[in-house]
């Protein structure tokens, strides 16, 4: 449905909701989630090495319905703030897509999110996650945590390079995934 190029790995953005109370809770490689999101963006949009999805918040429907607001949700904002035309190595998923994250984590090689739940639920699946901030459950051995935005780009723009969980790194997540829901 994505249209992936099949002999490439997949990483999906989960990108958070900018106005989300979780960026309160934990340290940040970032100012705010969209510095975050952009920053990841540019890396994604430079690094053609893999296809890259990127799964737009389904929360910006359920807010704008409530508010009344039928602006277009605020990742699409920010894509566009980078000026270029999304390389055909990019996907958007829009927020009122049919596409559950369950159903991509069978293509997911990797998952890039600041501190979401999705971190943990891929991690459980054997997907490296990729963090940008700490939370319940960075560094606890089955994450990528980086301690500076220099060192979050760089592995960014080598995630193709990333080896898969071991047995190890999986089984703490699943533990830590049993615990937390």
């Amino acid at each position: 449905a994505l249209g992936l190029d099949e002999g490439k790995k997949t990483a999906v953005i989960f990108p958070h909701i900018f106005w989300d109370g979780t960026f309160f809770y934990g340290t940040d490689l970032f100012g705010s989630y969209e510095e975050w999101f952009v920053e990841t963006m540019k890396v994604a949009c430079a690094n053609s090495h893999i296809n890259w999805i990127v799964k737009i918040h389904p929360a910006n429907l359920v807010k704008n319905a409530r508010d009344g607001v039928g602006s277009e949700p605020s990742e699409l904002t920010a894509i566009r703030s980078l000026g270029e035309a999304v390389p055909p190595h990019v996907r958007i998923i829009q927020p009122d897509s049919r596409m559950s994250t369950l159903s991509l984590y069978s293509v997911t090689d990797y998952c890039v999110t600041v501190r979401g739940t999705v971190g943990i639920e891929a991690a459980s699946f054997g997907i490296p996650v990729l963090t940008a901030g700490t939370g319940r459950y960075d560094r606890r051995g089955f994450t990528i945590d980086s301690d500076s935005r220099a060192q979050y780009i760089e592995r960014l723009r080598h995630i193709h390079k990333t080896p898969p969980l071991s047995a190890e790194q999986r089984d703490l997540a699943e533990r830590f995934a049993y615990g937390i829901f």
